[in-house]
């Protein structure tokens, strides 16, 4: 069986998906699989896939429909993938670092962390900039302190393509089990730095590619997308807290993350779109977290930016308009 499995998720990007490939294929001293989970392209990307039909390493599926990114996550994930371990790696993504999944893995019989994750360049294609993610972290550090930093690390916390997951506790944990928590790679990495210590890699050891089609594009524009994003914080939020995890880190979380503001900004921003829609939102989030849904609406904060808000109705709407729609690609 493969030390770690790579899964390569793909719509419609023939040709980047051959540069992901390749660099996981470039990997050194690993015993590694590489799964390419196709959602029902309609580009080249069957020819790209068996370009590499004579690496054994390399297994090649095809959904028979859309299912969407979640879903194609999911199967993938579950259904193909061999390995203990496993990778989600976006096919515009890819490793710069050959040393990497070979280092992870010797890290995981080593240490047995409950997850692995590295540093990496960050490229925004439209804006033409690169910014290089180095972590505050390097080897074997407790998991609450990688949980109470979240927020605080530029230009971001985690890149998805250097995360080495256990898929046990991914299965355990209801990884991928909301096809609208377009966020859920970050809120399982979250839970698992708040059950366990990480291992971590300060250097870069890929790039992630920022540009107009990324997930937080395709957040802002649905209700339902929108709503359900907010679980990405809130759950690791009182899953910390249903372990008992130190008060202090779970404070610093919910400071750093500015969680209360995530969730109150979603309320009114659905609030000014349509009632029905805060309402369901609202309902949703009071069932798992009455007492903090309370304190956030009774808050001085909260009123303000809803009288601000409302008065601003007309802007606000066109600055941030929202499908009904969960789109499915």
């Amino acid at each position: 069986m493969p030390e770690i499995t790579v899964v390569i998720p793909t719509f419609n990007r023939a040709e980047l998906l051959r540069k992901a490939v390749n660099s996981v294929l470039a990997q050194t001293d690993v015993d590694l699989e590489v799964v390419i989970s196709d959602n029902c392209s309609d580009d080249h990307t069957p020819q790209v896939a068996a370009e590499f039909q004579h690496d054994l390493r390399v297994r090649y599926f095809r959904n028979e429909r859309n299912i969407g990114m979640v879903g194609n996550w999911k199967r993938a994930v579950f259904e193909h993938s061999q390995s203990d371990w496993f990778v989600l790696m976006s096919d515009d993504d890819f490793f710069t670092d050959p040393t990497y999944l070979g280092e992870a893995s010797r890290a995981i019989s080593l240490h047995r962390p409950a997850v692995v994750y590295a540093g990496g360049v960050v490229q925004d294609v439209v804006a033409g900039s690169r910014q290089v993610l180095r972590l505050p972290f390097n080897g074997l550090v407790p998991g609450d302190k990688v949980f109470a930093s979240r927020g605080t690390v530029a230009p971001q916390d985690m890149i998805l393509c250097n995360i080495v997951f256990n898929k046990a506790a991914a299965a355990r944990l209801s990884f991928l089990s909301d096809p609208n928590n377009l966020s859920c790679d970050s809120e399982l990495h979250l839970k698992l730095c708040a059950e366990g210590q990480v291992y971590a890699f300060a250097t870069p050891v890929c790039v992630y590619l920022k540009h107009g089609s990324n997930l937080g594009n395709r957040i802002r524009r649905s209700r339902v997308l929108l709503d359900h994003n907010i679980d990405h914080l809130l759950n690791p939020y009182l899953y910390a807290r249903e372990l008992d995890l130190d008060s202090a880190s779970i404070a610093s979380f919910r400071r750093n993350t500015q969680l209360d503001r995530h969730i109150s900004t979603t309320l009114l921003l659905l609030r000014l779109h349509d009632e029905r829609w805060h309402e369901e939102c609202r309902t949703r989030l009071f069932s798992k977290a009455p007492e903090l849904v309370r304190e956030i609406e009774l808050s001085s904060t909260y009123r303000f930016w809803r009288l601000a808000m409302s008065v601003a109705r007309p802007y606000v709407i066109r600055s941030y308009p929202l499908r009904d729609e969960s789109p499915n690609w």
